[in-house]
């Protein structure tokens, strides 16, 4: 029996999943199978967290001591709790599996900090690479290039082009390197007000982000194994589809696939087959349409979200790990160019002005 909800889950500002939540949910669902009374169980959970969740934990508790139900308990608090963990905690209530309920939270959430944790790391290298790179460039640009420079235009050597172009560039970092930073703070700026105030605005630059190399693939892998994941788990548990579809949506940070998602449960809600509805998402791979679509035919729409989440996850770890191999090398290639420029644009008239002082002596 699936139970349909009516509440808005799309608000922003939900908090991401912790340990803390998953730890919760675990003693939760084993006190709750123990037969231990709800409004005892959550104040055990409140005893067992010394963190910031205690005082939300008490809450909740004398929510549910004064008659209130868990998730409406849980939706008093959207800082704390994400759509998805209050949409399976209330079809656990409908269905009397309360238990199996905090089971799914805790795989759910346990999931989506996985997938966070992994990307993390993915990120951390290549962006302290970055740093390191464009410090040292700066630094020899604004310092150390200017000094040659001087030495190399009164011994009047012959400069090349690559040469003249690395003096340029130098010149103008000596001059203007302190308006980088106002210049990149100020994009920041414009960028995070135009993404917070325009919808229009989000939505274009996360469809550009989805058009670029490798970055637009890993993040389109990314976003839809979290929302066929989420999807799958809420469908399972008893949410209506469209219900189903609709929180998956907020877990995705990708404006532009959730609003291609959107579109494709608006045309289910009009009485077309969810195959139909998506294939008219041009965002969603072809392999991703096929797999709903057969679940759809075959009766196990579940186990067919359940495989379309697998198979995008595979896709994004083998995204991953080729980027893995790859980001070092590449980096290691283009620091290599820079230093080489710089190295034989500097050392290069030297050298040339050396052996012609020789040969004219």
């Amino acid at each position: 029996m699936q139970h349909t909800i009516t509440i808005d889950y799309r608000q922003p500002g939900i908090s991401r999943p912790d340990s803390s939540l998953v730890t919760a949910f675990f003693h939760l669902e084993h006190l709750l199978k123990a037969g231990v009374d709800m409004g005892e169980a959550l104040d055990e959970l409140a005893e067992n967290d010394k963190g910031s969740g205690h005082a939300s934990w008490r809450q909740i508790a004398r929510s549910v001591k004064q008659g209130q139900s868990l998730s409406v308990a849980m939706e008093a608090l959207p800082g704390v709790f994400n759509p998805q963990v209050i949409a399976l905690i209330r079809a656990g209530e409908s269905s009397g599996e309360l238990a199996a309920a905090c089971d799914s939270c805790m795989k759910l959430l346990q999931w989506q900090m996985s997938v966070k944790s992994r990307l993390i790391t993915v990120l951390i290298y290549p962006v302290f690479a970055l740093t390191v790179l464009m410090c040292v460039v700066v630094f020899l640009m604004v310092y150390m290039v200017p000094a040659m420079g001087g030495f190399l235009l009164d011994s009047n050597a012959g400069l090349s082009w690559h040469a003249r172009m690395l003096f340029t560039l130098s010149e103008w970092l000596h001059q203007y390197a302190y308006m980088l930073p106002l210049v990149v703070f100020s994009v920041y700026l414009l960028v995070t007000v135009g993404r917070r105030f325009s919808l229009a605005f989000r939505v274009a630059s996360d469809a550009y982000l989805l058009k670029m190399p490798v970055v637009g693939k890993l993040i389109a892998d990314l976003e839809l194994s979290r929302y066929c994941n989420s999807c799958a788990h809420l469908y399972g548990s008893g949410v209506a589809l469209s219900d189903s579809m609709e929180i998956a949506e907020g877990v995705m940070t990708n404006h532009a696939l959730r609003h291609s998602l959107s579109d494709g449960r608006i045309l289910l809600l009009s009485g077309v087959t969810l195959a139909a509805a998506l294939n008219v998402v041009t965002l969603l791979p072809g392999v991703f349409k096929r797999v709903i679509a057969a679940g759809e035919t075959t009766g196990v729409l579940e186990q067919a979200l359940l495989q379309a989440s697998s198979y995008q996850q595979q896709q994004c770890d083998q995204t991953i790990e080729r980027t893995e191999k790859l980001i070092a090398p590449v980096l290691l290639l283009v620091i290599g160019v820079v230093l080489l420029w710089i190295v034989v644009s500097l050392l290069g008239p030297v050298y040339e002005s050396a052996i012609n002082t020789v040969l004219s002596s």
